[in-house]
C-alpha cells in the first residue's frame, strides 16, 4: 500500500487500506518509505521534504502500526 508520507494523515489511510485488503489481519510491517532528491542539500525545502518522508512519515506509519498490531494481538 502506498501513500504520500509528506501528508500527516496518510499513515491512517495506509493502515485502513491495508487492513481492508487483508481482511483485518496484518502480521508484519515492512516500512520501505524513502526518497532522495538530487538537489542542493543546502536548500531547507529539500531537507524538509527528505525529513518529512524518510524520518517523520516512516515514524508515523510505524507508530500507528505498532498500536494496531498490539491491539490485534490482544484480541
Amino acid at each position: 500500500v502506498g501513500g504520500d508520507l509528506t501528508d500527516p494523515t496518510a499513515p491512517a489511510r495506509i493502515w485502513e487500506e491495508a487492513l481492508c485488503r487483508l481482511d483485518g489481519r496484518i502480521d508484519v510491517l515492512i516500512n520501505n518509505a524513502g526518497i532522495f532528491l538530487y538537489d542542493d542539500l543546502g536548500n531547507p525545502d529539500i531537507i524538509e521534504q527528505h525529513l518529512a518522508v524518510n524520518v517523520f512519515g516512516s515514524l508515523r506509519v510505524t507508530d500507528l502500526g505498532g498500536s494496531i498490531l498490539a491491539a490485534a494481538a490482544t484480541s
